[in-house]
């Protein structure tokens, strides 16, 4: 089972530089204070992004997390059903800035934001 697959989110491609990824909160998400942990939608921001920017860096390319800065504006709880809409902000030949934008579905709340740079290389056989 990969790291995706046990967290329990989904990422797809919208198109170049432009990644989506889902996911229904758990209990298995939840922090000691029952609400969904930041580190969860730090983790679905960082693939969310990732899959955009390797959409758009071309074939046999791969991509790393150089940094990447979180807001938080409000919890998720189990039961919501979070979008994460990632796009590529600015590329480089190696150096690509994303960001990430975290909603609950229904209501279209604004929950987190993520932005990150990446480091773009080819990807190794």
């Amino acid at each position: 089972m990969g790291y995706r697959e046990l967290t329990g989110y989904t990422v797809e491609v919208v198109g170049p530089g432009e990644a989506v990824a889902r996911m229904t909160v758990t209990d298995d998400h939840l922090n000691r204070g029952g609400v969904m942990h930041g580190g969860a939608i730090a983790t679905m921001c960082d693939s969310a992004m990732g899959h955009a920017v390797v959409s758009g860096a071309g074939p046999g390319k791969t991509s790393a997390t150089a940094s990447m800065n979180m807001v938080y504006f409000a919890s998720a709880v189990p039961g919501d059903h979070l979008t994460v809409r990632a796009k590529v902000i600015k590329a480089g030949r190696t150096t690509v800035f994303a960001e990430a934008d975290v909603t609950r579905d229904g209501d279209g709340r604004a929950l987190a934001q993520g932005v990150a740079t990446f480091v773009v290389r080819d990807r190794r056989s």
